[in-house]
């Protein structure tokens, strides 16, 4: 009699996602609607006050949306936030 032991990982194995490419890059910020998306941590609205200050004075003619949500952007907000704006900033606090 033959006894006979299969071993496995017990880490599992994580399948990867299909690779997706980065959004096009704006050729222009002016007359643009940029979104600043953060999760609303401390320090994060002093951040996005200063880079917004910045992206005014080098393109007068931007416009700034500010965002709060969850840590991890919801693929329905990510989709919402799309339509509203032309280009997004996303940071999180920590």
């Amino acid at each position: 009699m033959s006894v006979s032991i299969t071993v496995v990982n017990p880490r599992g194995e994580i399948k990867a996602k299909p690779l997706q490419p980065p959004a096009a890059r704006l050729d222009d910020l002016n007359g643009k609607k940029i979104g600043l998306y953060s999760n609303g941590k401390p320090g994060m609205d002093n951040l996005y006050a200063v880079l917004e200050k910045m992206l005014k004075a080098k393109c007068p003619d931007i416009s700034v949306i500010n965002m709060t949500g969850a840590f991890l952007i919801r693929d329905d907000d990510a989709r919402t936030l799309a339509k509203e704006v032309d280009g997004f900033v996303y940071g999180v606090g920590d």
